[in-house]
């Protein structure tokens, strides 16, 4: 017992200074991507956070469109007038309900409001059930907002399960409204 205590403490001991060290650099680094997609990528992480707290009424200091919820699918709609954005952010892995639906492994035919044509394409049966059951009320709100607010980018983001559900919200709202801008941001996508 006491062997093992003595490798861990040694391993925090040289390990964490080189944390340390590495940490402001995985900060501030973008190698590879533009400044401006690092920025929204950091931007629009921070909309997939901002969606654990369900009660803020206005995330990231933006006007809050509303609010959708069904079997455990939970996310927000808001809008950002500077940026004329429309951001839809889902939810991800968050309470036993969740994790229920990571674990529906079975791949089953892609069919969901508003895409077709998508011959056989396949899909891990919980990330389709999550975003079914509030796929009506996400477009109807999207198509709400798109014809208030012509011009605006439609910008899908999520964490996790909410990373899954908004690539196919994305791929729903690109097919019920093809002429908008749709930008796709996830994060830990399973």
């Amino acid at each position: 017992m006491r062997l093992s205590s003595l490798v861990y403490a040694c391993a925090f001991v040289t390990l964490n200074p080189l944390v340390s060290l590495a940490s402001p650099l995985l900060e501030t680094r973008a190698d590879g991507v533009s400044q401006a997609v690092y920025d929204d990528l950091v931007r629009f992480s921070r909309y997939s956070s901002a969606v654990y707290q369900w009660i803020c009424p206005a995330p990231l200091g933006q006007t809050l469109v509303n609010k959708f919820s069904n079997v455990g699918t939970q996310g927000f709609v808001v809008r950002d007038n500077a940026r004329r954005e429309i951001i839809v952010a889902f939810r991800g892995t968050s309470d036993v309900v969740d994790a229920l639906v990571d674990a529906q492994i079975i791949m089953t035919p892609l069919r969901s409001v508003g895409i077709t044509n998508v011959g056989d394409a396949y899909v891990h049966t919980g990330f389709l059930f999550a975003y079914n059951v509030v796929a009506n009320d996400v477009l109807s709100i999207v198509k709400g907002q798109v014809s208030a607010y012509p011009g605006y980018t439609v910008v899908v983001t999520g964490h996790s399960l909410g990373g899954s559900t908004a690539s196919l919200a994305a791929l729903s709202i690109r097919a019920a409204l093809p002429s908008v801008p749709i930008k796709l941001y996830t994060y830990g996508t399973l």
